[in-house]
């Protein structure tokens, strides 16, 4: 009967009971729930069809959020009901001590094995006194033999610990293969006598016939020195007591009992050997690489109707925690039908361990896919089996023979491993950095052409007086997403960089040995959180499962949510040039990197495309016209390609232009110059888009000069930092003021303040530019001020002020140059030249020199139709005086003197010439010079006001963007 909300029961209750139970009322509603109370493998019920993904959050939250009451709030239960001492985790104890006596009295009677498991004994024993430092000088398997049963032997009590130490390990060996055997039999609902017990080879032989279908192919059936024990017979009812108790066994009990023999099984790191740790890594390993081959390849990875091993190897600090964090992570997601299965093997420095915990884990593995084969249309032996012959054929996959043929320098070592997780989270007193780059260069031999590399480890990758050295890594290869947690507290020992890197193909990486490396682009997540205890970490790759589910079709260029108590996750687009992150974490609040910034800037902003619809264009056919071969083979590689594009004169075009991949550029142009721009731009290393605008009114030149802006670049540099996959998408998520979108006019009574800023190219050229300074400089203030509510009006005043300023400009540099078309009617250069006193044009004038042509006087009589001018260098001039179709005289003079006459001759059209000799006057060359070169340097004014307006259309985007108190209505 219930007492308290606890159902008693037969077995004694311990506080682990407690924390695994709940109410059963609830439990009984949800079998799922009632399986994960009692602490049980759940085989029942698949991951539900609408996840793309497999989630990896650990399922205590799940059922507690079923629950009234939820120790969770307020214990650390993923420690403390994983450490506490259970039934099973005794017996299995006891067990070892028993079977370890009755190994050393077998292993006193068997003193003649064979010479190969001999020298397996002798390997052992040096890897055993490296590690406990002894000094003994045996060098031989055969002295070795001699002096580990000579009773008399100098070394007796260090023999008789490496004695001790192997029996042990021989005892786990077999009783976790009894563990095994007893969750297959679970499984295939059969019962073992203890007699059956004894040798479990057999049995492995029973379930797994030999050039059978169901044939066992793995380490722990071969012969070597920790498989030939065969228990006494009369230890049978004591193993057949283990046998019965074993299936609740976990891994924790099993590292728990041999970290008290074996000090590199104790726990040196909290947060490493805990479940969520796991769950995290497991959810690199599968789901990051499934959404990163989404991405970069638009297909999937593989067909999910079909199982995958994925081969992982862990190596480096903490690898027997991560190996707990590990089981514990899996059995958590024991629950639904995985499509791939992770194969671990465990790489630990220590010699004298390192087949033991091979064994260890290789059991473990069949011990899970046992707990799983329910999922699988096959029973329990063939999917072991099938499993077991993939993970090797996988382990064994060669490097592409192809490859090696072309490249002489290709490496011949065998790859090995799908995934490799490297951990260097212990810091080294010295060249830590190049510790790291060691350690990863290290493993480029043990992994696939197509495997990746997870490196945990509290070193900057990207140090800059180091770059030289990353640059040789990068060469090897591809840095694909850098995960930062530096503002992730009480994590503990985890790391505060995750890197994750895929190597480089063969090709890739013999191309890369002769050449610097060229930019290409990362992704870059980074987390901020407060965690209460180590149980909230699961929060965080629940929330990175999330997105990785949620755009597993399409990465978005910026990406921005607060979560589980208002821990944050930002996420953007990175680049690597020359061995440097271009956009990584800057002390510079102003930098769109920058935490602060960043959120403000997802909050006040809309993609492009909420603005703007994109249509593909097909260049070749604007060019060329429409390929008729297109039509008959059905084959379209732009979505427009069919349509007639006599339809889109005067619309809008979009140029995305990376013919520099260092400055990616969007331009914003008119159809009528599509031709124009495209052969200027070509057509190789630019995309061309329809732009369609979604609402009415809107200041196309707002938008071209966001995108011209620092901060426009920042974005544009960022969402195509090396990758121009999904271009159109991409576009459209760039990052754009929300104020775009709120148009509020500026009050009648100030907008008078402000007419200047509308006033077109000839306006601006016939003003005061001083006085147009001035006037910009007094209205700062009040511009500033009206930013924020009416920012739509002010920037379009401030864009149109800057546009014509910008053509003034390039007028009066291009006049400076070629100033012969000077018009002396402007206000300011009339008043300085009617000042000057005049001189006759002819004769006796010295600024000039007049050439005749008619063969005599008599042609001056004719009327002045036409002139033509010609510039002989920087200095000289020729003006050519015509009467329709005969050339009277030529004037040679000055530069700046010629355009005056330029612009006097052009007001006396059809006047005789003879008229224009004697009646002509004009001011003197020097003062002409003096009047026009005046004139032509208020360009340097017109330039520091150019520059003004564009500060302050920086600093305008840059508020709307970072403004916390920004409102938009």
């Amino acid at each position: 009967m219930p007492v308290g909300g606890v159902w008693l029961k037969k077995r004694n209750f311990t506080a682990q009971n407690w924390l695994r139970t709940h109410n059963p009322v609830r439990s009984s509603d949800t079998p799922e729930v009632a399986a994960l109370e009692g602490g049980m493998n759940v085989s029942h019920r698949p991951e539900s069809p609408s996840r793309k993904l497999p989630s990896f959050m650990p399922r205590r939250y799940e059922v507690a959020a079923q629950l009234d009451f939820q120790p969770s709030q307020y214990l650390d239960l993923e420690w403390l009901a994983e450490n506490l001492t259970s039934k099973a985790g005794y017996v299995f104890f006891q067990s070892t001590s028993i079977l370890k006596k009755d190994i050393l009295k077998n292993f006193q009677r068997n003193i003649h094995f064979p010479k190969k498991r001999q020298i397996s004994f002798y390997d052992e024993f040096v890897a055993f006194a490296e590690s406990k430092n002894l000094n003994i000088k045996v060098d031989s398997y055969q002295e070795f033999w001699k002096e580990l049963f000579d009773s008399e032997s100098l070394y007796r009590e260090e023999l008789d610990l490496f004695i001790d130490d192997i029996c042990f390990k021989i005892a786990v060996i077999y009783l976790l293969k009894i563990r095994f055997f007893k969750a297959l039999c679970n499984s295939l609902g059969k019962e073992l006598e203890a007699q059956d017990l004894l040798s479990p080879n057999s049995l492995f032989l029973r379930y797994f016939k030999k050039s059978s279908s169901s044939e066992f192919e793995s380490a722990i059936v071969q012969s070597n020195h920790y498989t030939w024990y065969i228990p006494s017979a009369h230890l049978k009812d004591r193993i057949y007591d283990y046998y019965e108790v074993c299936d609740e066994l976990t891994y924790v009990d099993i590292t728990t009992v041999l970290s008290q023999k074996f000090s590199e099984f104790k726990s040196s790191s909290h947060s490493l050997a805990h479940k969520n740790t796991g769950l995290f890594i497991n959810c690199l390993i599968l789901n990051f690489f499934e959404w990163l081959e989404k991405n970069k390849h638009g297909v999937e990875s593989f067909d999910k109707n079909q199982i995958r091993t994925i081969t992982t190897k862990f190596v480096g600090d903490h690898v027997v925690d991560l190996t707990s964090s590990h089981w514990l992570a899996q059995y958590n997601n024991n629950y639904f039908k995985w499509s791939d299965l992770i194969c671990p093997e465990f790489e630990v420095s220590n010699d004298s361990i390192k087949l033991f915990l091979k064994l260890i884990n290789e059991v473990e593995l069949y011990t899970f896919l046992v707990g799983i084969s329910s999922f699988y249309s096959s029973s329990a032996v063939e999917f072991i089996s099938f499993c077991a012959k993939e993970f090797k054929q996988s382990r064994s996959e060669p490097s592409s023979a192809q490859g090696q043929l072309l490249l002489e320098e290709i490496s011949q070592q065998e790859s090995s491993y799908d995934r490799i997780v490297v951990s260097q989270v212990v810091n080294k007193k010295r060249n830590t950095h190049f510790y790291l780059l060691q350690k990863i260069q290290e493993q480029a031999k043990n992994l696939k052409e197509d495997g990746y590399i997870v490196v945990l480890t509290n070193q900057n990758l990207f140090i800059h007086s180091q770059k030289e050295k990353t640059k040789s890594l990068l060469k090897n290869f591809n840095l694909e997403t850098v995960i930062q947690l530096q503002d992730v507290s009480l994590k503990g020992e985890f790391p505060p960089y995750i890197y994750l890197l895929s190597k480089k193909s063969s090709c890739e990486r013999y191309t890369a040995k002769n050449k610097e490396l060229e930019r290409y682009s990362c992704f870059n997540f980074r987390v901020i959180a407060q965690l209460d205890s180590y149980n909230d970490f699961a929060s965080i790759t629940n929330q990175l499962n999330g997105f990785f589910e949620k755009h597993l079709d399409n990465a978005p260029a910026f990406y921005r949510e607060d979560f589980y108590k208002g821990f944050q996750m930002e996420f953007f687009q990175n680049a690597i040039i020359n061995g440097e992150l271009i956009q990584s974490t800057s002390d510079d609040s102003s930098h769109i990197t920058h935490p602060h910034f960043f959120k403000k800037m997802m909050k006040n902003c809309l993609p492009f495309g909420y603005f703007f619809e994109l249509n593909s264009l097909n260049i070749e056919e604007v060019l060329h016209g429409k390929n008729k071969s297109q039509d008959q083979l059905k084959f379209q590689h732009y979505s427009q390609s069919s349509l007639d594009y006599e339809d889109f004169n005067g619309k809008l075009i979009l140029i995305l232009n990376f013919n520099n991949v260092s400055d990616v550029k969007i331009e914003i142009t008119t159809f009528d110059l599509l031709k124009s721009k495209s052969y200027q731009y070509g057509i190789t290393s630019c995309y061309y888009y329809i732009l369609e605008p979604k609402f009415k009114d809107l200041n196309i030149n707002i938008f071209r000069e966001y995108l011209y802006s620092k901060l426009g670049k920042q974005m544009i540099q960022m969402t195509f930092s090396g990758s121009y996959h999904q271009a159109k998408s991409r576009i459209s998520g760039i990052l754009v003021p929300k104020s775009f979108a709120f148009r509020r006019e500026i009050p009648k009574h100030l907008k008078h303040c402000f007419e200047y800023l509308l006033w077109d190219e000839k306006e601006i050229l016939k003003s005061d530019f001083e006085s147009l300074a001035r006037q910009l400089e007094d209205g700062l203030g009040l511009l500033k001020s009206l930013s924020l509510s009416y920012s739509l009006e002010v920037i379009s005043y401030l864009t149109n002020f800057k546009i014509g300023l910008y053509n003034c400009s390039k007028k009066l540099s291009w006049t400076k140059t070629h100033i012969k078309n000077l018009d002396f009617n402007h206000g300011e250069l009339k008043e300085k030249i009617l000042e000057c006193p005049t001189i006759a044009f002819y004769p006796n004038n010295e600024d000039l020199f007049i050439e005749y042509h008619g063969e005599n006087t008599k042609v001056l009589p004719k009327p002045f139709t036409k002139k033509i001018i010609n510039v002989v260098d920087d200095e000289q001039m020729i003006i050519e005086i015509w009467s329709e179709d005969l050339k009277i005289l030529s004037v040679h003079c000055s530069h700046y003197l010629g355009t005056f006459l330029n612009f006097i001759f052009s007001k006396m059209i059809n006047v005789p010439v003879i008229q224009i000799l004697k009646n002509l006057r004009i001011p003197k060359e020097s003062d002409v010079r003096h009047v026009i070169s005046q004139f032509i340097n208020r360009s340097t004014i017109l330039k520091e006001l150019y520059q003004n307006v564009d500060r302050l259309l920086e600093e305008t985007f840059h508020q709307l963007v970072s403004d916390s108190s920004l409102k938009n209505k």
